[in-house]
């Protein structure tokens, strides 16, 4: 087995217990520590949707966002879950960022439209897609999407 340097202008392969790459020293361990770190916490963020502990959630999407502002995926939670809060104006904005880098992205596109309709009646607020968050009496339910991901 190999392993490749994750830098795109690189890509040199390396033995896997390589600590550096051989062609432009990037710290393989360490960029495989940081990949399991953000998988860690993504997966940390959806325990803590489903035990109700939305803004602490909140934060954990907001991190990976900020090291990885091109991941949909926790983009697309934090919306999610900005959404919970009602948060509208937040969602909208991250939903329109994913929008923008993949116009196809479903979740994206149902979270526009249903911000859309949000914001021109609250009378619409209780129908919602099977992938999108929901407001109910005392608590808030959550149907998850997505499945955990991977730790490297």
């Amino acid at each position: 087995m190999k392993l490749f340097c994750p830098e795109p202008s690189c890509r040199a392969e390396n033995l896997p217990t390589a600590d550096i790459c051989t062609r432009c020293g990037l710290p393989l361990k360490a960029y495989a520590q940081t990949l399991d770190y953000a998988a860690r916490l993504f997966n940390r963020g959806l325990d803590l949707v489903q035990q109700h502990q939305l803004e602490q959630a909140r934060e954990c999407f907001a991190a990976l966002v900020y090291w990885y502002p091109h991941d949909r995926e926790a983009r697309n939670a934090l919306a999610m879950t900005c959404l919970m809060l009602n948060d509208l104006i937040s969602a909208t904005e991250h939903w329109q960022k994913v929008h923008e880098q993949a116009p196809s992205d479903s979740i994206a596109n149902q979270g526009l439209a249903l911000t859309t309709s949000w914001q021109k009646g609250p009378h619409l607020m209780n129908v919602l897609p099977e992938s999108m968050p929901a407001q109910s009496g005392k608590g808030t339910r959550v149907v998850i999407v997505k499945k955990k991901r991977k730790k490297k």
